[in-house]
């Protein structure tokens, strides 16, 4: 994409790295749910950084956060 500033096109792609960062906290949540948000989020065409925090009791996504390539950080005791 080009974009006129002060009479110079300049390519947007240049300036901007295709990337993406996206962090998703859960609690009890379904994995099926996770597995489907993280899906749409790689399916993107950009680079994308996936991290998976999780506050559930247990330690249920995990390997959804595998899967996907997500980095998983577990914290049952998160008030």
């Amino acid at each position: 994409m080009l974009i006129n500033h002060c009479g110079t096109e300049l390519n947007v792609a240049a300036l901007c790295p295709q990337q993406i960062s996206c962090s998703v906290v859960c609690y009890q949540n379904d994995p099926a749910q996770i597995a489907h948000l993280l899906s749409s989020v790689t399916a993107a065409p950009l680079k994308v950084s996936l991290h998976v925090i999780d506050n559930s009791p247990q330690d249920g996504l995990v390997a959804v956060a595998q899967k996907f390539g997500a980095s998983y950080t577990h914290l049952p005791h998160n008030p």
